[in-house]
């Protein structure tokens, strides 16, 4: 017995030390990014930790819609799930996976390991156990709800660690559906059903069997192998609406601000999948040298579809004709951006960020 636990206490110790290098690997990768972040919105940093409180404070509010808590439970579930699918790798360590399979340690142990490491890449989670460890349970009525959305979180988080895509589109999926809930309960059972039961399915390949005939289904083909980019980008679009639809009920008077600053961002996710695109032609160079220039063209067409989803969403956030034509140059100049400049693209989103800023202010 004394062995068993001392061969687990090394094994939970290599995890997480892989888990603190993969990490470390991945902050390497955006280190660009972090570093316009800590230079320009470093105490933005607290105000999203903050604001992250203040969202699941909202959960408490009686004077809160059924249909207003609903797409708050969703947005703080897709962020939660989204983190974990960033550090999906590191928590599982699949750079070291072969090697962990030969060291002398149970599934069983290998699945508690997973559990302890996901929990430490869950801050949504625990702030909201702050929360409500801080609730008065006398108002069971109003903590309940939140027991159970708290319980759902974790076993959301731990079915995106080993089935994402699917968890990723039960989100996906259960956006129109819990918008048409009368009470929060029977939406949480909703979402809960959606999130919990659907990624349980049996597997269902994503790639499309058809020939490739023309340029449309070449790229339709090669999209269909990494689906992951283009469901983390509907996923990071969907939240990005919803976190904006959720403000302007809050705060009307913020009504111009918060358009111009969420269309800015759906912007950027739009332009980082011609990014994806950049890799997937640097990586088959000769492939794609047997096409036409013409074929090389459709390499746009993704981002572009993007584009018109933002657009569709800010235009039903109540964004004038100014607002829909500003985001389209900024399209437009993004691509080009990401295209030519790929490392340049982050920080020339800042610059007209702080730019904005100033124009609203002024």
């Amino acid at each position: 017995m004394l062995t068993k636990t001392k061969q687990l206490s090394t094994y939970l110790r290599l995890r997480f030390s892989c888990l603190s290098h993969e990490l470390r690997q991945l902050t390497e990768q955006v280190k660009n990014l972090l570093l316009w972040v800590a230079v320009f919105l470093g105490p933005a940093i607290l105000a999203l930790v903050f604001g992250i409180l203040l969202a699941i404070g909202q959960l408490y509010n009686t004077e809160q819609t059924a249909r207003q808590m609903l797409m708050l439970c969703w947005s703080l579930m897709a962020l939660q799930n989204l983190l974990v699918w960033l550090c999906r790798h590191a928590i599982l360590t699949t750079r070291y996976r072969l090697y962990l399979q030969t060291l002398p340690c149970s599934e069983r142990h290998r699945r508690l390991a997973d559990l302890l490491l996901l929990c430490c890449c869950l801050p949504v989670f625990w702030l909201h156990t702050l929360v409500v460890a801080n609730a008065n349970l006398s108002q069971w009525q109003s903590v309940l709800p939140q027991l159970s959305f708290l319980l759902l979180q974790l076993a959301s988080a731990y079915l995106v660690l080993y089935r994402p895509k699917r968890s990723i589109f039960a989100l996906l999926l259960a956006i129109p559906i819990i918008s048409q809930m009368p009470d929060i309960v029977s939406g949480l059972f909703t979402l809960g059903a959606l999130g919990l039961l659907l990624p349980l399915l049996p597997a269902m390949s994503w790639r499309l069997s058809y020939a490739t005939t023309s340029n449309f289904r070449l790229w339709l083909k090669l999209w269909s192998h990494e689906p992951e980019q283009w469901l983390s980008r509907l996923l990071l679009i969907a939240l990005i609406t919803m976190i904006c639809h959720i403000t302007l009920n809050q705060r009307p008077d913020l009504t111009t601000t918060v358009l111009y600053f969420c269309s800015a961002l759906l912007i950027l996710v739009c332009c980082t999948m011609q990014l994806s695109n950049n890799r997937l032609l640097l990586r088959y160079p000769l492939f794609f040298r047997q096409f036409s220039t013409t074929t090389v063209y459709w390499q746009y067409l993704a981002p572009a579809m993007l584009a018109i989803l933002s657009l569709s969403a800010l235009w039903m956030l109540g964004a004038g004709a100014y607002l829909l034509l500003f985001s389209i140059v900024l399209c437009c100049v993004g691509l080009v951006l990401a295209k030519i400049r790929p490392h340049q693209l982050v920080a020339a989103w800042f610059i007209l960020v702080i730019l904005i800023s100033f124009l609203l202010l002024v």
